[in-house]
């Protein structure tokens, strides 16, 4: 199943100010890196953000935020997916990317 187009077109506006990421197809889905590090993606169900484990517990606070999981697999610590749903509150992803890019940029290269 694929991710929604919107999202795509959404996404990628708000890395623009960060600079280059590069892509790849993976989870069924397509993810961004930088430095060889995963920042974000789509899937079917939405955004996700690799945003570290430390941020979250806050993140899951924002609404429409939940932990992000692979089909039956537990979740995945440190990466939180923003559902389609609430994927069109500019804050919240914009929030949720800042912190992915501060995550990504603070581990070393790949």
């Amino acid at each position: 199943m694929a991710w929604e187009a919107g999202l795509e077109e959404l996404l990628r506006e708000d890395m623009d100010p960060f600079g280059h990421f590069g892509e790849r197809r993976m989870f069924g889905g397509l993810a961004f890196f930088r430095q060889g590090n995963m920042v974000a993606g789509l899937i079917s169900r939405g955004i996700f953000y690799r945003i570290g484990k430390a941020a979250e517990p806050t993140a899951l606070t924002l609404p429409g935020v939940s932990p992000f999981q692979m089909g039956r697999m537990r979740a995945l610590g440190g990466i939180v997916l923003l559902a389609d749903e609430a994927a069109g509150d500019d804050e919240i992803r914009g929030s949720l990317l800042t912190r992915a890019v501060s995550f990504t940029d603070s581990l070393p290269p790949k």
